[in-house]
């Protein structure tokens, strides 16, 4: 998953998603819309936002994803 680069431009990775919340100011400043986001995490079998620990947009554009159901052992 990638974001366009005509509307992408930044240098270093950006949290979109903390703890469930997504981060509306940050996506705003990458020019990027909750329907891309929805998007996004729909095509990674992303169910609900509220699923997410942690997401970001990285410096290259892609897009990671850390759901809550992470174990430490």
């Amino acid at each position: 998953m990638f974001v366009p680069e005509t509307v992408y431009q930044n240098t270093i990775p950006t949290e979109v998603i903390s703890d469930g919340r997504v981060n509306k100011a940050n996506l705003n400043d990458l020019n990027l819309t909750m329907d891309w986001l929805r998007q996004q995490l729909k095509q990674a079998s992303v169910t609900s936002i509220s699923d997410i620990f942690y997401t970001e947009v990285g410096k290259d554009g892609s897009l990671y994803i850390d759901d809550q159901q992470d174990f430490v052992h």
